[in-house]
């Protein structure tokens, strides 16, 4: 069962991706992300963290993209069992990501056909007197 607010965050980017398309939608979000202005900061760094900031942090892989075979086993196989013993957790992480502009929650079915797709199943590891920690490749 989807946390309401949860479910009104991939609703509205939903909305917004069949009314930008990918690429707009992606630019709309990135606008609403938690890094700071790092443009003028006196630091070697500062012009990348800027692209990284309004471009994104490009990503290259070794393997060949993705079939969509792989696609959909990756698909049918889910998330790791542990995550179904912590839905609350990942579902506050889930909101706590998308409020800092880091996460987009869509539909498979939106994205399905986005080049380069690949998915990743997530976990949870619970931590001893401290909330668990969730591992995904991301």
């Amino acid at each position: 069962n989807i946390d309401k607010k949860l479910g009104k965050y991939i609703l509205n980017d939903l909305n917004l991706l069949h009314e930008l398309g990918w690429k707009g939608l992606v630019q709309r979000r990135r606008q609403d992300n938690d890094w700071a202005n790092v443009k003028n900061i006196p630091h070697p760094a500062s012009r990348l963290l800027h692209q990284y900031k309004t471009r994104g942090v490009p990503v290259k892989f070794k393997t060949k993209a993705w079939t969509k075979q792989q696609i959909e086993l990756a698909l049918k196989r889910g998330p790791h069992k542990s995550c179904q013993e912590h839905l609350p957790f990942l579902q506050e992480e889930f909101i706590d990501m998308h409020n800092k502009g880091q996460w987009m929650i869509l539909p498979y079915n939106a994205v399905k056909d986005l080049p380069g797709l690949r998915l990743s199943p997530p976990g949870v590891i619970p931590q001893r007197d401290r909330r668990p920690r969730w591992i995904v490749d991301y």
